[in-house]
């Protein structure tokens, strides 16, 4: 992502940089802000953390953006995981940066776990904003979930907020380690079996509206 070490930060998992993010802004009278349906951890995490939370529905189609931007007015923290999870809807580079735009006090996170298998990953177009931390893993298109390495991307100031909000150790060096070297090594292994993934997945979806399914 051409970032410094600074702008970095390898958690254990995304989980453990979404937790982060709710326990770094948690305080009296603190909100979270998420759609409905997300990745489920989010309202655990944030519950957690005893944030209020504001759920704004988002079954299918495009992301709710303004429903979303009155959401967010005064809340400390505000989740768009794109690819969503489960329905795999997306929120585009620019809704996400409108979102962090208009609401400056408001750390935004865009759980982006997904974005290797995504028509178009937004991550690099937000990460200059100020109030945004991307978060990644390689759990799921790096295919080393059972090693629990993860990161936040975003600018330092945020990072060492989260940095101070977990344990202080946590990835293992094995898993840094095997990290390291399918990083250096599994980017064609990845975009192979992403392509494979973007193609199974239109077949999957013809031959679900075949049976009458709208997928």
């Amino acid at each position: 992502w051409d970032l410094q070490p600074t702008e970095v930060l390898v958690t254990a998992g995304a989980d453990d940089a979404l937790f982060r993010a709710c326990v770094a802004v948690a305080g009296p009278g603190a909100r979270a802000v998420t759609t409905s349906p997300t990745f489920e951890m989010i309202p655990r995490y944030a519950a957690l953390a005893r944030l209020a939370q504001d759920e704004v529905p988002w079954p299918e189609g495009p992301f709710p953006l303004e429903a979303f931007l009155d959401a967010c007015r005064g809340a400390a923290v505000a989740f768009i995981v794109s690819p969503n999870t489960p329905t795999g809807a997306v929120a585009t580079a620019a809704q996400v940066l409108e979102v962090a735009r208009a609401n400056p006090g408001t750390l935004v996170v865009l759980d982006a776990a997904y974005g290797e298998l995504a028509e178009d990953d937004p991550t690099r177009a937000v990460l200059g904003e100020p109030n945004v931390v991307v978060m990644r893993t390689l759990s799921k298109a790096w295919g080393l979930a059972g090693l629990r390495v993860g990161c936040a991307l975003g600018r330092p100031a945020w990072l060492r907020r989260l940095e101070a909000a977990g344990s202080p150790y946590p990835v293992s060096a094995a898993s840094a380690a095997i990290a390291l070297e399918r990083l250096r090594t599994g980017a064609d292994d990845v975009a192979r079996y992403a392509a494979a993934v973007r193609t199974e997945r239109d077949r999957l979806a013809r031959e679900l509206e075949q049976l009458g399914s709208r997928p």
